[in-house]
């Protein structure tokens, strides 16, 4: 997989070259101990670059952008089974310059995918190439590239560039211009620099395979943790949907705040999309189940974190559900509709389940997915609702003015008078249609809302296991706690913490309440004076004030014995016993699993291994 490797390009000066034999001399100003001449030399030889004339290859002439497209072209021919004499362009092709000596390589580029078919309508600028003109037509060129090395280069990259370099970077085809690994994707380049790079990605022992590691800044050395620099594009968000990665939100085009892309990194600094449109159109975020859905021309499949097709992009709609398994629990599975409206349905490996043959008079939405095993449909004849199983049969007839997902192996039902109740897997009505609201079940309750709009909590057995009392309600979440609110609007709610006993242990007092993650939850509310107060609770109601930054929002909630928080303007981490465990010095903390961190100091970013929390 691809790597974060941000740096590009030669410098002769910083430049290490692999020990090789001596070269032969083909160019008169081309000495055979100089350090470009095996990689000329070579070049001649593969038939990617030739001679300025006279005998000579003017190793130091700067690279011009005509240079650089017909080079990618050469080297593409070669990489797809040619020997680098490009195929002539059609007689009647001509550009705004007529039929210059480079319009093989644009008619060559352009059918291979390496330009777009507008570069046959605009002129090529003559010029210089820069550097990260050159690098990204390799990119295009060179295919897939087997990763060879570490590094930590410069930071400072946008994003389209360091996504397009990774894998050359890493190959060993490109360096940095200074020992920081710096990029400046608008200087320039000689002819022996640019001959460098195309030798390397045909010749392995010429690549380059020196680690270039950042050094860790003594603030961080300091901090007596182990320190692993990560470099990361800038980016003004980082989250997670999947323990093992997160993601980085970043902007290619800065003048555009809407042009951004979700990049999916794993914590050893590892590319797990493909966010540059190379392979998909769209690509969403990992799920927990390791799977993202990808698009491409309009259909639709999924992908595993290995960036393998699990379930073809030849789907108009895939939707995610599950299935019951056999010891108990579910499994997730997809619902996929093809153009011609057949269904299939797969699991996780991608093995298809059933072919539901799905009978005229019945009408499915895939949007509504399938809930443990059952798809809801509507029968045309009576429009109500019922269920279908995997081969779409009939499960539970329809009887019903609306249904809702299964969990925990009950659905929400509505009758023809309006009001909701719950059916069991069987069509066993378990709890009588009563409620205005009825909503999913989870952590074993489900939420409820009765006629006056009030809110309580129904069990599994069909039971009022907590009365309808409370003018807002949310669901039960891991470790039996759930938020209820009182307050005319969702702007002006007094928020509290219930347990699954129906027992108020935090009282209805805070602002802004989140139930608890490592037995600590997350507050703001108000004192006397309108002055905003923030902390942390415990199940016991003791509140634990946090000072920080924002009178807007509680603290961040903790992450596997970690939370971030801002100080200053600056964040620091705290562990559960409320101790500042790292010191208010970053720009970002964002903690992850097993005690890893993610920082960004002083414009670079570092994973910090802390004691799993």
């Amino acid at each position: 997989m691809k790597k974060l490797l941000l740096s590009l390009t030669l410098s002769a000066s910083l430049l290490v070259t692999p020990a090789l034999a001596a070269a032969a001399v083909t160019f008169t100003d081309v000495a055979a101990d100089t350090w470009y001449a095996p990689y000329v030399e070579a070049c001649a030889e593969d038939g990617l670059m030739k001679g300025a004339g006279g005998g000579r290859f003017d190793p130091g002439g700067v690279m011009t952008l005509p240079e650089a497209l017909t080079l990618a072209a050469r080297i593409h021919h070669r990489t797809h089974g040619g020997d680098g004499a490009l195929p002539p362009a059609p007689e009647e092709l001509t550009v705004t310059e007529g039929r210059p000596w480079w319009i093989d390589a644009l008619w060559y580029a352009v059918e291979n995918g390496i330009l777009e078919d507008a570069a046959l309508y605009t002129p090529l600028p003559q010029g210089p190439a820069t550097r990260w003109d050159l690098a990204r037509l390799m990119a295009a060129a060179a295919g897939e590239l087997e990763p060879i090395r570490e590094a930590a280069p410069g930071p400072g990259l946008d994003a389209e560039i360091w996504l397009t370099v990774l894998p050359l970077y890493e190959a060993g085809i490109l360096n940095g211009v200074d020992g920081s690994g710096a990029f400046h994707p608008e200087g320039t380049l000689t002819r022996a620099e640019a001959a460098a790079m195309a030798a390397r990605i045909f010749h392995p022992e010429l690549r380059l395979t020196e680690d270039i590691l950042r050094p860790v800044p003594e603030a961080l050395a300091a901090l007596g943790v182990e320190v692993t620099p990560l470099p990361l594009p800038g980016g003004d968000r980082f989250y997670t949907t999947l323990p093992p990665m997160f993601y980085a939100t970043v902007y290619p085009d800065p003048g555009n705040p809407s042009s951004f892309l979700n990049v999916a990194i794993d914590w050893a600094g590892t590319v797990r999309s493909d966010p540059t449109g190379k392979q998909y159109d769209e690509l969403d975020l990992f799920q927990p189940n390791g799977l993202a859905r990808v698009e491409r021309e309009g259909l639709s499949g999924y992908v595993n974190l290995e960036g393998e097709m699990v379930i073809p992009c030849a789907y108009t709609v895939i939707d995610e559900g599950t299935a019951p398994l056999p010891e108990g629990g579910t499994a997730d599975i997809f619902l996929a509709v093809d153009r011609e409206y057949s269904c299939t349905v797969f699991d996780a490996q991608g093995e298809v389940l059933s072919r539901p043959d799905l009978k005229p008079e019945h009408l499915f939405s895939p949007e509504d997915g399938i809930s443990e095993g059952l798809i809801p449909y509507r029968d045309l004849r009576t429009w109500l609702y019922g269920y279908l199983d995997l081969d779409g049969d009939v499960a539970i007839p329809a009887a019903y003015t609306d249904v809702g997902p299964f969990s925990q192996g009950l659905a929400a039902v509505r009758n023809e008078d309006q009001l909701y109740g719950y059916i069991d897997r069987t069509g066993r009505l378990v709890a009588d249609c009563q409620f205005a609201q009825a909503f999913p079940f989870s952590c074993g309750y489900a939420l409820v809302v009765n006629a006056q709009g009030l809110a309580g909590y129904l069990d599994r057995t069909g039971e009022l296991a907590i009365p309808c009392r409370y003018a807002w309600g949310f669901n039960f979440e891991p470790g039996g706690y759930a938020v209820v609110g009182a307050g005319p609007s969702p702007d002006q709610l007094q928020l509290g913490i219930l347990n699954s006993a129906g027992e108020l242990v935090v009282p209805m007092e805070y602002e802004q309440l989140s139930t608890f993650t490592c037995g600590l939850a997350p507050f703001l509310r108000r004192d006397a004076f309108g002055q905003a107060v923030t902390g942390y609770l415990t199940p016991d109601g003791q509140e634990h004030i946090i000072r920080q930054d924002s009178d807007e929002f509680p603290p961040s909630p903790f992450v596997d014995g970690y939370a971030e928080i801002k100080v200053n303007g600056k964040s620091g981490l705290l562990n559960t016993d409320l101790e500042l465990v790292l010191p208010a010095i970053f720009d970002l903390c964002f903690p992850g699993p097993g005690g890893q961190v993610l920082v960004e100091y002083e414009g670079c970013h570092y994973r910090l291994d802390l004691p799993a929390g």
